[in-house]
């Protein structure tokens, strides 16, 4: 079986992640997991992990992080090719690998959406599928209109998003904002990777309403807020802390 999740909306499509491995240790105990970094991982890495079969011959995951998303680059292609080949049931590849991969679940996760060509390799297979995890309209439109001197606009815009969006989504899509309006302030030409000409000029356009001090304060406050949430020492839950900061800004 093969699993491919994907979308801005990483909480939810990790937590899909999580809930697929904890479904094969249920399952197949003591089978084996294999963890790849699709960003990093060579084709010698990806062949032993798909086709050595365990000396106990127990059941297999592979999971592989941002392969798909990766940089496009001659490496990328192979590895995307060789795995689309292997599983393609009537594939040479396939045939030779036998009972191996009969063995082993694949699972592909994506931080963010993934184009349609990549994924075509792999959607017409019959035995994978497809999920993407989409962010809401409302939490978009917030962080479009992320800027000091816009409080209460972004103030509306985190109650609507939050009737939807957990808090824990909204803090992290702001925090990736916040990092890429930072990238946007250097001017540092290739500091965007996987992003459309459209996506960086909005970034570009949007960044011109702060300055680096406002952007690196406030980036601070989202990062003391998480930890404070997360240890406890604070009585206020995370959306009522992030919309206090939106008002102050």
């Amino acid at each position: 079986m093969i699993s491919i999740f994907y979308g801005e909306n990483t909480l939810a499509s990790r937590n899909a992640l999580n809930l697929e491995v904890d479904k094969f240790r249920r399952e197949k105990p003591g089978g084996e997991i294999v963890r790849l970094n699709g960003d990093k991982v060579t084709e010698t890495e990806l062949v032993e992990a798909a086709e050595t079969a365990s000396l106990f011959s127990v059941p297999r995951l592979v999971a592989v992080e941002g392969l798909l998303s990766r940089r496009l680059s001659k490496e990328k292609n192979n590895l995307v090719n060789y795995l689309a080949t292997l599983l393609n049931q009537e594939s040479p590849v396939r045939a030779r690998t036998g009972d191996s991969w009969s063995g082993i679940n694949l699972i592909f996760w994506e931080p963010k959406a993934v184009a349609a060509g990549a994924l075509g390799k792999f959607a017409k297979l019959t035995n994978c599928r497809c999920q993407e995890f989409k962010l809401t309209r409302s939490l978009f439109k917030l962080l479009d209109s992320l800027r000091p001197g816009n409080s209460r606009q972004m103030s509306v815009l985190m109650n609507e998003t939050l009737k939807n969006d957990p808090a824990e989504v909204a803090i992290l899509m702001l925090g990736r904002r916040i990092s890429q309006l930072l990238v946007a302030r250097s001017g540092v030409a290739d500091g965007f990777t996987g992003l459309a000409d459209w996506q960086i000029r909005q970034l570009t356009n949007q960044a011109v309403n702060w300055n680096e001090k406002q952007l690196t304060d406030f980036h601070r406050r989202l990062v003391e807020i998480d930890e404070a949430v997360k240890t406890g020492s604070s009585p206020a839950d995370l959306a009522s802390h992030l919309d206090i900061l939106l008002l102050s800004l």
